[in-house]
């Protein structure tokens, strides 16, 4: 082998090694915007206290500050529950029951999740977006607020609730 021959197969050998990295397209990097105008989505949930632990998959589409509609569904795709909060009023719904009433959007919640969440909370929970929070470890409606090296919310409290993302 001649020293071009060998020039141009080490060409060609540096070539193909850059070209699977050069056709990937970028990474991309999703940032959430200062204020969230409404959510919409799926989410699995684990909820545990005393003992006690539970798993659900959730559909949603939350308006803050006071609007929002979930549906609990079950492993078949079936919805098994759903609310809908429109302020301080909330419709609850239980398909298999065939149970539709009305009541108040902080006892649906509460009865839901174990403890009260507002809308504009569930906003702030799903997208990590809270509004008025300051940088520290300090955060709004009294909750206290954990962040990560990028200054992202990744764990908070209030009282005897605690979510981690």
């Amino acid at each position: 082998m001649t020293r071009r021959d060998a020039l141009s197969a080490a060409a060609v050998v540096i070539v193909l090694a850059g070209l699977p990295s050069g056709c990937r397209p970028p990474a991309v990097r999703l940032q959430p915007p200062d204020e969230v105008r409404s959510l919409e989505g799926y989410a699995s949930l684990r909820l545990s206290g005393e003992g006690n632990a539970a798993k659900a998959r959730i559909s949603f589409l939350v308006r803050p500050p006071d609007r929002a509609r979930v549906e609990v569904i079950d492993a078949l795709g079936r919805v098994v529950l759903s609310f809908v909060l429109n302020g301080p009023e909330a419709l609850l719904v239980v398909p298999a029951e065939r149970v539709y009433c009305e009541a108040d959007s902080r006892e649906v919640t509460a009865r839901f999740l174990g403890f009260a969440l507002s809308p504009e909370e569930m906003a702030a929970v799903l997208s990590g977006v809270w509004p008025g929070a300051p940088p520290g470890g300090g955060g709004p409606l009294g909750w206290r607020l954990e962040r990560d090296a990028r200054n992202r919310v990744r764990r908070g409290s209030r009282g005897g609730a605690s979510f981690e993302v």
